[in-house]
Order: C-alpha cells, then sequence, then structure tokens
C-alpha cells in the first residue's frame, strides 16, 4: 500500500488510489473474520490448564516446547516456563482482537451516518445495482471496504454480523471451560447453536 501510493504520487503524479484502498481494507476485514476463531481459541490456550495424569500439583497447558522440561510439557503459572510468558500477549490478544474486532464492527454498523449509508448500499444490492461508483456515488467505496460484513444480510439487519462473532466467542469460551467434560461441553455448545 505504502508502495503503491508512493508510485501514484511521486512517479504518476497523481493522487492516492482510494479504490485500491478500499480494496486492500476489505481484504483486510475478510482475513480478520475467517481467522477470527482461531486466533481467539489460540490466544485462550494459555489459560487452558489441567492437571497430569498422574497428578503432580501442577497444571500444564496442552501444547509443548522445547524449553520446557519434562519432555516439553510446559507448566502454567511457573515463571520459567513459555505460558507465563504468554500470559501478557495473550492477554492483549484477546483484549485487542477478540474484544475489538465486535465492537469495530458495531461502532461501523451503528454509529454515525455509514448506518443509513449501509442500509442504501444494502438496498441498491439487492436491486442489483451500486456496482460502480456511478451508480452508487455515496457509498460504493464503504461497499468496497465493507461490504463481506453485511451483504449476508437484509437491509437494516447488518448487527447479525455480531450476533454470529458472539456466536464464535461462546464456543471458544465452552471449549475452555468445560474442557475436562466433553458431554457437558457438547451440550453447552449445542445450547449455543440453538440460542443463536
Amino acid at each position: 500500500w505504502l508502495f503503491h501510493n508512493f508510485y501514484r504520487r511521486c512517479i504518476l503524479l497523481r493522487a492516492p488510489d482510494k479504490l485500491y484502498t478500499s480494496k486492500l481494507v476489505g481484504t483486510f476485514m475478510l482475513l480478520l473474520y475467517c481467522v477470527y476463531l482461531t486466533c481467539t481459541t489460540r490466544a485462550l490456550e494459555v489459560f487452558k490448564c489441567s492437571p497430569s495424569e498422574p497428578d503432580d500439583g501442577w497444571l500444564y497447558v496442552d501444547f509443548t516446547d522445547l524449553s520446557c522440561d519434562g519432555g516439553g510439557l510446559c507448566r502454567c503459572w511457573d515463571p520459567e516456563h513459555l505460558p507465563h510468558k504468554l500470559i501478557l500477549p495473550s492477554a492483549l490478544a484477546l483484549c485487542v482482537y477478540t474484544l475489538g474486532f465486535p465492537l469495530f464492527l458495531l461502532w461501523l454498523f451503528r454509529c454515525g451516518d455509514r448506518q443509513m449509508l449501509l442500509k442504501e448500499d444494502q438496498i441498491l444490492r439487492a436491486s442489483q445495482l451500486g456496482d460502480t461508483p456511478e451508480t452508487n456515488p455515496r457509498a460504493y467505496h464503504l461497499r468496497v471496504r465493507y461490504h463481506k460484513m453485511y451483504y449476508y444480510f437484509k437491509p437494516g439487519k447488518s448487527y447479525w454480523m455480531l450476533v454470529i462473532i458472539a456466536r464464535k466467542i461462546g464456543i471458544a469460551a465452552f471449549a475452555l471451560i468445560f474442557r475436562t467434560n466433553p458431554g457437558f461441553m457438547l451440550a453447552a455448545v449445542l445450547l449455543i447453536l440453538f440460542v443463536a
């Protein structure tokens, strides 16, 4: 993106390409959505501690690392082992990504003039219009940037993407909380799916 803008401004002596930026943001938003559950689950793995068999008094994470003694088994709250060093980055990832992405979408869907522009774009899309800046002058770049986050839904109902993300968070959280009881974990996940 920096090289593209530098080339347009300095070599071609043109204004920055807003469509290129919109496409790049749209691709990035789709990537964030697609890896959301995986990244949330990976961030929660640091807090997924369980005793070993036979129990030695320590709690261990499910992943292994060569720097941990005992054949790569890493103890949860031991300052010398990897999981203790990953607590801060994991908590930061949970705050920024797991909570930040839905809050960004809430801000995108519900705040300011964008809410009306999103609805206008959805109505144009339902009419099979608005694929060019001429037929959608007010919301074309908004469509290119964010349409993957709202085009599945009826006009005015784009907030359902937040319900889908809340379902993903619930599944990841119940997989962590009820890891020792698979039957109850299955029941909890089914409850989430029925509620969703």
